[in-house]
């Protein structure tokens, strides 16, 4: 992203920024496990992780919740998993009038 912007970073500040981008996630991952746990549910969901973030007063994921499970198909003689492909209309989601609220 810094470079898409026109910035220059080096190796270091890379390594230290990638160091505690991956914190900030396992913190905001660590945090929506406790919104599961109270909930007495299961599965994690966008939900919860966007809970999660609110309370760190971060802004929250938009456009990712879905009710339902993705079916993973195997890849033939390996132990490789992948999400089927579902044809979407572009179309209609485009003229949906069911905007997220939130959302920047």
């Amino acid at each position: 992203m810094a470079e898409s912007a026109g910035v220059e970073l080096s190796d270091e500040v890379a390594a230290l920024l990638a160091e505690d981008v991956c914190y900030r996630l396992r913190e905001a991952t660590q945090n929506s496990s406790q919104f599961l746990k109270h909930t007495r549910r299961r599965r994690l969901t966008v939900e919860d992780f966007n809970r999660a973030l609110r309370w760190s007063n971060v802004e929250a994921v938009c456009g990712c919740g879905s009710q339902d499970s993705l079916p993973f198909r195997p890849l033939r003689d390996s132990d490789l998993f992948f999400p089927e492909d579902r044809e979407v209309n572009l179309l209609e989601l485009a003229l949906a009038t069911n905007i997220p609220k939130g959302c920047a």
